[in-house]
């Protein structure tokens, strides 16, 4: 069953696309690189194709196993939903 998110849950499509392409440059498998951010395959699938914005979390993780500290990571973070009084630790 698909989910219908507001706007304001999805992320843009650009910045899906981004991500697809940093997953590409690792030459991770969407598999590989759900599992190294700790998330579902699912889930990631969800973001690359900007139907879900991810939680602060997530998006932390994923800048950190992408090595995204540039524009796309601002970009990332500002298009998250913020979790409430989670924190990531690796």
């Amino acid at each position: 069953m698909r989910r219908n998110y507001s706007n304001r849950h999805r992320l843009p499509r650009d910045l899906g696309g981004k991500l697809r392409e940093a997953r590409n440059e690792c030459g991770w498998t969407i598999h590989e690189a759900a599992r190294r951010a700790g998330i579902s395959s699912g889930m990631l699938s969800y973001l690359e194709h900007g139907l879900r914005a991810p939680g602060t979390v997530v998006a932390e993780r994923l800048m950190e196993v992408y090595g995204l500290w540039d524009r796309v990571a601002e970009a990332l973070l500002e298009a998250a939903i913020p979790d409430r009084g989670k924190a990531w630790r690796p």
